[in-house]
């Protein structure tokens, strides 16, 4: 598949804001090819119809623009949606990859290593088909054998190939298609129990079936410890006929709480909320309960002031209780964020809230500012008190460059170039920081007691900042307001690269440009001016670019942020 195709598909997806093209026509992993193309076509006949309303005109001429690699994503739903689940579970695979390397480091790998790397990846909300994806690829890079997954019990037991109703040598399109017919004929099932308990088998199936490597460990196991499989020819089925029906699955016991036909990811509470917000953090809690334990991740659209803990579905339990908190960080008067909550059997939730900044009364003011003067005062003789050896320093973390978020022991503690923690928790602490473009910080510090502690913090780029538009590349269009808010507090820190090379008296001066890609992230830096012929004044450049984070593009291929300096020292 075309990865232009599937960059435009997720473009969409953003624009209309929903997680995939399937989503957006309201269809579901059971849909047909011709079902999804016939109603990706009924939404272009209706966006044809809507392209002179102000709020649908974007979609509108996207669609119409691009309809054509819309309905070519659609032709192959099964890559699409691994291309999907590949782009949900990005942010967190250069941790897994940094753990994976250090295991297999000591050049070999057993089944208990395996099993360890398994679990830190649902932890980080990585599915078992990514997971083994990237075992497999790291393990072939750095020549170690990789064992073959471990099974349960009851999927060795299952016999799999005939819930599906295929042979043992169908490929696993064929082994799609035919799990999403039965499904579908599960799902239709008029009893819940048995509906639930069949689609259930039918998961199952899939899930060992769809991965090459739990396939090949269920086929050893089926050869070693169960009689031959009923071979099925797996032939087309008629038009308007049935497909064979699956042999009666072993019912399962239903999870205790679990109401036959509830939905498998339920929301407690409004799903918009609102909040006024001074000068102090603001908390919530969102209560969600699953069918069944599972995995899953959940993440916020503006980390900066709205965070959400613990970042991962417990796979333990059922109902779970999600902390929320509203930082006075957002810039305007008003802000709108939504928590996202996705879970491994694709499951999806959003909670909107919307945040208001809320002026201090005046006798509030006072007590503030009266707060304030007390705070200082009880600095002053911590300070004091620090030299003759009492009190308790806090910890400093200084990040190059600025960082998205920092985490002490999994709570959030800031974000930025520095970041200072009052009374951090002493002893053995886990670091942790994250910035895209840049790969996962982490750390195991020892906070002591009784002195100020330092960690300077170097981030190590993912990758090359060596994007270049072509000719045939589209320029987008960035909304300039947004820019000079990004750029603001980048610029001291551009500037302080230029001064690396800087001769004294003398001004420097030159162009930086930062090409941002349909993500909103920066991909590609191009530089001339002053300065620029120095080795480290281009690194730290770079390193500052790569920071940069705008929005998701509206139109085009690319964008392009021009930061002009002028440096006299």
């Amino acid at each position: 598949m075309s990865g232009k195709n599937l960059e435009l598909a997720h473009e969409f997806s953003t624009l209309v804001g929903a997680s995939d093209l399937l989503a957006y026509l309201g269809m579901d992993h059971t849909a047909s090819v011709d079902e999804l193309r016939a109603k990706l076509k009924e939404k272009r006949k209706y966006m044809q119809g809507m392209q002179s309303n102000p709020k649908y005109k974007k979609q509108a001429l996207f669609m119409i623009k691009h309809f054509s690699a819309l309905d070519a994503v659609l032709q192959t739903p099964l890559e699409y949606i691994d291309d999907v689940r590949r782009r949900q579970e990005s942010e967190h695979l250069p941790v897994l990859e940094m753990t994976i390397k250090g295991v297999l480091k000591g050049g070999r790998l057993t089944g208990e290593q395996a099993e360890f790397l398994r679990h830190q990846a649902g932890e980080l909300g990585i599915s078992e088909q990514t997971f083994q994806e990237t075992l497999d690829r790291l393990c072939t890079e750095m020549g170690v054998a990789a064992p073959l997954p471990e099974l349960s019990e009851s999927e060795k037991a299952s016999d799999h190939y005939a819930v599906l109703g295929v042979n043992n040598a169908a490929s696993r399109d064929s082994i799609y298609d035919a799990y999403r017919t039965a499904y579908r004929e599960a799902k239709g099932t008029p009893e819940p129990a048995a509906a639930r308990s069949r689609m259930e088998a039918a998961d199952q199936a899939w899930r060992v079936l769809g991965d090459p490597r739990t396939r090949e460990a269920y086929d050893l196991a089926r050869q070693s410890t169960a009689p031959p499989a009923t071979q099925r020819e797996s032939t087309p089925t008629p038009s308007g006929a049935k497909a064979p029906t699956a042999p009666p699955v072993r019912q399962r016991t239903a999870m205790p709480d679990t109401v036959p036909g509830a939905p498998r990811l339920e929301i407690f509470g409004e799903p918009v909320r609102r909040f006024g917000v001074a000068n102090s953090p603001v908390h919530d809690e969102i209560r969600l309960r699953t069918a069944m334990p599972m995995n899953g991740f959940v993440t916020s659209t503006a980390p900066e002031w709205l965070r959400v803990e613990p970042a991962h579905l417990s796979p333990t339990t059922n109902e779970q209780t999600l902390r929320v908190t509203i930082l006075p960080e957002f810039e305007e008067a008003e802000a709108t964020g939504a928590i996202h909550i996705v879970t491994e059997r694709g499951d999806r939730a959003q909670i909107v809230f919307e945040a208001k900044r809320r002026k201090i009364r005046p006798v509030t003011a006072f007590l503030a500012v009266a707060a304030i003067l007390a705070i200082g005062l009880a600095v002053l003789l911590g300070s004091m008190n620090t030299i003759q050896g009492g009190g308790q320093p806090g910890l400093t973390i200084q990040i190059d460059p600025s960082a998205d978020d920092v985490l002490l022991n999994s709570q959030s503690v800031g974000s930025g170039s520095v970041v200072y923690v009052a009374n951090p928790p002493t002893g053995g602490v886990k670091l942790r920081v994250s910035q895209r473009n840049f790969r996962t910080y982490e750390q195991q510090i020892t906070v002591p007691a009784d002195q100020a502690l330092e960690v300077p913090v170097m981030l190590e780029l993912t990758e090359a900042m060596d994007f270049k538009p072509t000719a045939q590349m589209i320029q987008g269009t960035l909304d300039q307001e947004v820019v000079q808010k990004v750029m603001k507090p980048r610029s001291k820190a551009m500037d302080a690269c230029i001064a690396i090379a800087a001769e004294p008296g003398k001004t420097m001066s030159g162009t930086v440009r930062i090409h941002i890609r349909q993500s909103g992230r920066a991909q590609g830096v191009e530089m001339e001016g002053d300065g620029i012929n120095d080795p480290r004044v281009r690194t730290c450049l770079t390193r500052q670019a790569a920071a940069v984070y705008v929005h998701p593009l509206e139109e085009g291929d690319y964008a392009t942020v021009r930061y002009d300096y002028q440096v006299t020292p």
